[in-house]
């Protein structure tokens, strides 16, 4: 009823009218231009099942090629690989012409049965302190640390009185926290 009067009161009014009906035909016909195809789901979920597929490893994709290539298996192939590997990182290790002499393994040869102390060093004490009151005393670090941070320390004293010596003489350095006797030298 309101568009009727609205139509009959108003000369304009059927121009407006006319011109939305027509905008109207053209967006319907615009949107069934763009109106996908019937098989877009389709195709678009080839493509992404496409996309989607895990692909090969580079470590599969070269044993394969390897396999294709030299008509060798592939594990052989990774096996000898990783084989030869080894053997270069051992080889590189060992230049610089180390012998087996040069290695020596704490508690073995001299000091595994000379006389020792049981030495926790001070806290404070910084390696070269430690390093240089070994020196200064004829002592070397035969296996440790035991316990925590006590280490079994060789001398070389010759007799029971030059042991006793030493072994007071450690007590009151600051870089020894804690001295325990061990074996002292064999009595002449």
């Amino acid at each position: 009823q309101r568009v009727e009067d609205w139509l009959a009161n108003d000369p304009s009014a059927e121009d407006a009218l006319m011109a939305a009906e027509s905008e109207m035909v053209l967006v319907s016909a615009d949107n069934e231009a763009i109106r996908p195809r019937a098989d877009t789901f389709k195709r678009f979920s080839e493509s992404l099942e496409k996309e989607a597929t895990p692909r090969a490893s580079p470590v599969s994709r070269l044993s394969a090629f390897l396999a294709k290539t030299f008509a060798i298996p592939a594990p052989l192939i990774l096996a000898t690989a990783a084989a030869a590997l080894v053997l270069t990182v051992v080889a590189v290790q060992n230049i610089g012409g180390r012998t087996p002499g040069d290695i020596q393994v704490a508690g073995t040869g001299e000091s595994a049965n000379a006389p020792f102390l049981l030495i926790t060093f001070a806290p404070t004490a910084s390696l070269a302190d430690i390093t240089r009151l070994l020196q200064d005393n004829s002592g070397q670090i035969a296996s440790g640390p035991i316990s925590g941070s006590t280490f079994k320390v060789a001398f070389s004293v010759e007799t029971v009185a030059d042991y006793d010596l030493l072994s007071k003489k450690l007590a009151t350095s600051p870089f020894v926290e804690k001295l325990i006797a061990g074996k002292k030298p064999d009595a002449p």
